[in-house]
């Protein structure tokens, strides 16, 4: 099921709070059918038997404290190979985002579980060729594996952390890839951290949204940061409501470090936060440092997200819990202000690859103008022309 961001993801406790979180006013329908369309294009031309695009689909949420991760790699001649595994760490309470850290602390061993999870699903698919994203949960407490969903495609935002720890330019790989070239021929460059990440900045509803950077702050990030990237997504009125609704919290900027262990890490963000006028998103408590990484193909590492103790938390929409999990398909048009019916229960089998995307899991939204853009963008780059209109309407009823 592919699915724009993790839109409309929540926890529901009945069929009336179902409905009355799928009621839409008209600048949100004009969002959703504009974000659905090209999924409805593709429904109509290439997968009629799916039906309409307009759907949503429910789940019964994972328990918070399940980690979750994100393995990179590829497929040449039928051979699937790792690139890097990154971790996700969430925002306490909640399913929001805190970081994606690279290289992962998740053991070794795990991590060749989870290509082999790759590997037997690709081919099972007949997926020869490529690059690919497997997102999963893996719960400590019982060492089980459990799949979210599979991408055709590397998860970009992580491109930076590779390049920063490995020396690796994933999107040159890609680019070797398609041309027939062995992507592990190509040069790699000296790595320039042990650790890198990649911080998410976000509000959630009731609390403060801080202002987006001026120049002056820009400047001096860049000063104190030269190979920092930052991204600023500042939202207003309908649109930052709109943020809270569909998403759960309000993501307003992202940060790219790296640093030669986690303790440096820390205090880097700290420091960059403060000079951007930002709460660092570390709030955590300190963990310990990394686990070696698996020694195959380059490989690495990928991640997870919450809301804030005490707040209605919405429901983790990339989940599996196996055999015991169940499926609710649930039909909607867009021109609707509620839902049209039910589909039936379906079941699902471990490492089953089920779920909805953002992929990226953060929102259709776009760098502000002063922002600093960067080739690796982020997993919520998409939509940004409907955002765009989105937001001069908001501005212009």
């Amino acid at each position: 099921v592919k699915a724009a961001f993790s839109v409309l993801a929540r926890r529901v406790e009945s069929r009336a709070e179902l409905h009355a979180h799928t009621r839409f006013g008209r600048r949100e329908l004009w969002v959703i059918r504009r974000l659905v369309e090209p999924f409805e294009r593709i429904c109509r031309a290439r997968l009629p038997q799916a039906g309409s695009a307009h759907r949503m689909l429910l789940e019964e949420p994972v328990p918070l404290g399940v980690a979750q991760y994100n393995l990179d790699g590829w497929v040449q001649d039928g051979q699937v190979h790792a690139l890097g595994v990154v971790d996700a760490l969430m925002y306490p309470g909640t399913q929001a985002f805190m970081r994606w850290e690279f290289p992962s602390r998740l053991h070794a061993d795990v991590q060749r579980r989870a290509l082999d999870v790759a590997r037997r699903f690709l081919g099972a698919i007949g997926y020869s060729h490529g690059f690919f994203n497997l997102e999963f949960f893996h719960d400590a407490a019982n060492d089980r594996l459990s799949v979210i969903e599979c991408n055709p495609r590397l998860a970009s935002q992580f491109a930076d952390l590779y390049q920063r720890v490995l020396g690796a330019d994933a999107h040159a790989m890609a680019v070797a890839l398609a041309l027939g070239d062995d992507p592990q021929a190509l040069p790699r460059a000296q790595p320039t951290a042990g650790v890198a990440a990649s911080l998410v900045y976000r509000s959630f509803e009731g609390e403060p949204v801080p202002a987006a950077p001026g120049a002056a702050r820009q400047a001096a990030f860049r000063a104190a940061f030269a190979d920092g990237l930052l991204f600023s997504f500042p939202k207003r009125g309908h649109a930052l409501q709109r943020d809270f609704k569909w998403t759960g919290s309000h993501r307003y900027g992202i940060v790219h470090l790296g640093a030669r262990d986690r303790t440096q890490l820390r205090e880097l963000c700290a420091q960059a936060s403060d000079l951007l006028g930002w709460p660092a998103p570390y709030r955590d408590p300190a963990t310990p440092s990394a686990a070696p990484q698996v020694a195959q193909d380059g490989d690495g590492q990928k991640g997870r997200k919450n809301p804030p103790p005490g707040r209605h938390a919405p429901v983790n929409h990339r989940h599996a819990d196996g055999d015991q999990g169940r499926l609710l398909q649930h039909w909607m048009h867009p021109r609707q202000h509620r839902p049209q019916g039910l589909g039936a229960v379906q079941r699902r089998s471990r490492d089953q690859v089920h779920q909805i995307d953002h992929g990226d899991e953060e929102g259709p939204e776009q760098p502000g103008p002063a922002a600093r853009h960067h080739p690796c963008g982020d997993k919520g780059d998409h939509g940004q022309q409907a955002e765009r209109r989105s937001r001069q309407r908001d501005q212009n009823p």
